[in-house]
């Protein structure tokens, strides 16, 4: 299993469960810890302007049909997705954006325990 191997149910369950626009970001840990570096500072400033106004050109490459061309995301529920991976045992929290930053930017830690994201999170079912 890797993180990939989750983005086709993360997306299901979010068609299945939204009422408004989501924006996420996966993380996938084989142990209990998540690194906060893990979010790249690009996708947190991304994930912070969703919960406002961002739009995105989709790009034309790749052999894949494109949905369309580009997107606009009107405050967007933003969400970090950590997933702590272990075989018949895993676990999977939704995290807001801006409880996820608190975190990784106050902490004495320097990285995301599974029993704080339970904490800090909503443990989701795929």
């Amino acid at each position: 299993m890797t993180e990939s191997s989750y983005y086709s149910d993360i997306t299901k369950y979010y068609e299945r469960t939204a009422t408004a626009s989501i924006a996420w970001e996966a993380k996938f840990s084989r142990t209990d810890r998540i690194p906060f570096s893990a979010l790249a500072e690009h996708q947190e400033r991304f994930l912070l302007k969703s919960e406002m106004i961002f739009g995105f050109k989709v790009p034309d490459n790749g052999i894949g049909q494109k949905p369309f061309d580009g997107f606009v995301l009107y405050q967007a529920k933003s969400v970090f997705i950590a997933i702590y991976y272990q075989p018949r045992a895993t676990e999977i929290y939704e995290i807001p954006i801006r409880i996820f930053v608190h975190q990784k930017y106050t902490s004495k830690e320097k990285s995301l325990s599974k029993k704080r994201a339970a904490e800090l999170g909503t443990r989701i079912f795929l």
